[in-house]
């Protein structure tokens, strides 16, 4: 098969070309799931092929590996070995796709080998990847991942010298690489106070534990139905027993769905992940297995049903579906949980760095009715949603209460009766104006832990420069006068405008 080049894939081959040309050996290289990260670290092998090296290409998980292996020799039109346990062994190829499990396992396996390919390279830190790195210190390095960020929300500037940033999420979708979407959340406020975080993630028992399940997975049959009937999806659950249940649920009423997890064997992952892509099922529940790598772009739909404290997982779940496909106008997202309020949209600008990740500030919003351009942040809020500062127009729908608390749902754990929770289409707008009142929920809990004072809110709410909407809800819950929230957001206002005079 022959593959053609995007413009953008032919300038991040030139930059990687370049930054190893000039002695920067160890590159992180940023692309959006979707982006084609395989094709491009492909024509990157097929280059330094001609000039005489070895390539090896590590991956993690069984469906990776051979993905890789066979895109990669389409693309250098070169033979590929696989290192993995139950797959023959051909050292004679010049390009070797390893699992790294299998590799780690057997020093000294490989010779000669003058670069490494790191597939989905948020995993590099593990100890694994790095003795495979430590064997070939010697060889160009070049990481490839769409979110370059650990669980934790660390970077990797211990392992890599220098991040190349690809487009974005908007700018392939702009350019029709990537398909539109619709995300549509739940006004259920998901609870995570007392959920203890395990090396940057929620714990999930606790999570079972300190959170109403029914909230947590939302109506999802029904919301499957309302939003996605039809449509080939992907279901993200919280653990096992919760992607078997929901499996369960879908199939009486006679929706073809099928479980996948870690532990499902290797010949039934295979079976099962061919009846998916073929059409024979129209639902796949999975717990950590289908979020990284799975290029299948007739993926319409995914629903997600596991919170989590990590930016990579839900933008690699949401990725899943952005895919282009002939058949497919837009993607469906459905978000059973507040992931789309804890990390933002996929197209929320985001800067990597090798440090980690942070959003800039956000971007202009333009008022369907009259065409002005403005920060959402600085808005009025009426009972409707969000006021045009122009022609006050009402611009957004109404805003989930977020301080709504749930019942503790007690082990052992069985999926629950369907819900009538309704969902509703995050805008823009809105996510911005949730995350500020979040943030205020935040601060609110740290005062009642911590014993802070009102004045200590106060400061640390001023620094973000929220709407009056949320100095309105502060006023609420310290007991002040909407006169004050009025005063506060005027003074905040009038620092943000000095800050940027002075800038």
């Amino acid at each position: 098969m022959h593959y053609q080049l995007r413009d953008y894939q032919i300038e991040l081959v030139q930059a990687v070309l370049q930054r190893w040309g000039r002695g920067q050996r160890r590159l992180l290289l940023q692309l959006p799931t979707g982006g084609g990260k395989t094709i491009l670290f492909g024509a990157i092998a097929k280059e330094l092929l001609l000039r005489g090296e070895r390539v090896l290409i590590l991956a993690h998980r069984e469906e990776l590996v051979t993905q890789a292996a066979a895109k990669v020799s389409d693309v250098t039109e070169q033979p590929a070995g696989i290192i993995k346990s139950g797959y023959p062994l051909d050292l004679s190829a010049p390009i070797q796709v390893a699992s790294v499990q299998t590799l780690s396992r057997r020093p000294g396996l490989l010779e000669n080998v003058g670069i490494v390919v790191i597939d989905e390279a948020h995993h590099a830190s593990a100890s694994s990847y790095r003795t495979i790195l430590n064997e070939f210190d010697r060889a160009y390095l070049l990481g490839v991942t769409a979110t370059p960020i650990r669980t934790d929300g660390t970077g990797f500037e211990d392992i890599f010298d220098e991040i190349i940033c690809g487009p974005t999420v908007s700018d392939l979708i702009e350019a029709g690489f990537l398909c539109p979407f619709k995300l549509f959340a739940t006004p259920q406020a998901m609870h995570t106070q007392n959920v203890r975080t395990v090396r940057g993630e929620f714990n999930l028992k606790d999570l079972l534990k300190a959170n109403d399940i029914k909230a947590l997975s939302g109506n999802l049959l029904s919301m499957w139905k309302r939003f996605a009937l039809n449509k080939r999806t992907v279901i993200f659950a919280i653990n096992v027993s919760h992607s078997e249940a929901i499996a369960a649920r879908y199939n009486q009423a006679g929706i073809v769905t099928e479980h996948i997890d870690g532990n499902t064997p290797a010949k039934d992952r295979r079976a099962i992940l061919e009846r998916f892509s073929s059409g024979q099922t129209m639902v796949l529940t999975n717990c950590n297995l289908v979020s990284e790598g799975f290029d299948l772009p007739a993926i319409e739909a995914v629903q997600i049903a596991r919170p989590t404290q990590s930016l990579a997982l839900w933008l690699q779940q949401v990725g899943r579906a952005l895919r282009t496909h002939p058949d497919k106008e837009r993607a469906i997202l459905i978000d059973h949980t507040r992931n789309w309020l804890m990390h933002g949209l996929p197209t929320q600008p985001r800067l990597w760095t090798l440090r980690g990740v942070r959003s800039p500030d956000p971007d202009l919003t333009a008022c369907p009715h009259c065409s002005l351009t403005f920060v959402p942040s600085q808005c009025q809020r009426t009972p409707l949603g969000l006021a045009c500062p122009h022609c006050n127009a009402t611009i957004a729908s109404l805003l989930p209460d977020l301080s709504e608390s749930m019942d503790i749902e007690r082990e052992p754990y069985e999926l629950p009766d369907e819900t009538t929770t309704e969902l509703e289409e995050v805008s823009p707008a809105v996510l911005e104006l949730a995350s500020e009142f979040l943030h205020l929920q935040e601060l609110l809990e740290i005062r009642d832990r911590f014993s802070r004072s009102p004045d200590w809110v106060v400061q640390n709410l001023l620094q973000s420069n929220p709407s009056l909407a949320t100095w309105q809800n502060c006023a609420k819950e310290l007991g002040f006068s909407d006169e004050w929230a009025i005063a506060q957001h005027q003074e905040g206002m009038e620092l943000q405008a000095a800050l940027s005079y002075g800038g």
